[in-house]
């Protein structure tokens, strides 16, 4: 919901660009900074993730692999996000996709959400997000794991997928509703 809301309010075509694509191809931070030109298809409409871009032990931006080898994957990406990357590299002189650095992207989205009154979210919290979705629209395990790059169901299911209050009380009027029967 303030994913939703802070897209409706987003002015910023370029970070809702980033918001998109973090959340609808559950990227974490550094590999929405390490997509390369290269990474888009605008034929087959994917995005691969194959690489990062983070802070070394120097503070220093470096290029590095995917955290694991299963974070290593091809997204299919909706007409949506392809016709804003499309956009975004008409204008580009970079061969990366987001030219600025991650703690700028947090600070615009933290901008976002304060003028606008809206709840305090990480930009990590898109992945939890998109985790849940997964779990809400029933998407099974395997597929979510690598959509979203886990190498481990585990860790998708305990810490990154969480229930959505709308769902719980459709869920409790299911049981509510079976019980009554019964009696």
């Amino acid at each position: 919901d303030t994913l939703m809301r802070a897209l409706e309010v987003c002015e910023d075509e370029f970070l809702k660009l980033c918001l998109n694509l973090a959340f609808a191809g559950s990227l974490r931070i550094g590999e929405l900074l390490g997509l390369t030109w290269d990474c888009v298809d605008f034929q087959r409409k994917t995005v691969t993730v194959k690489q990062a871009r983070v802070r070394n032990s120097e503070n220093h931006w470096v290029t590095k692999g995917t955290k694991t080898t299963g974070s290593t994957r091809t997204i299919n990406a909706p007409d949506y996000i392809m016709d804003k990357l499309k956009e975004a590299q008409r204008g580009s002189t970079s061969d990366n996709v987001v030219t600025i650095r991650g703690n700028c992207l947090y600070h615009r989205l933290k901008v976002i959400l304060k003028n606008n009154g809206l709840p305090d979210i990480r930009f990590h919290d898109l992945r939890h997000t998109a985790a849940s979705i997964g779990l809400l629209l029933n998407v099974p395990e395997k597929y979510m794991m690598a959509r979203g790059g886990w190498s481990s169901p585990r860790t998708m299911r305990t810490v990154y997928q969480h229930t959505m209050a709308s769902k719980r009380s459709d869920v409790d009027r299911q049981i509510d509703s079976f019980y009554s029967s019964l009696l």
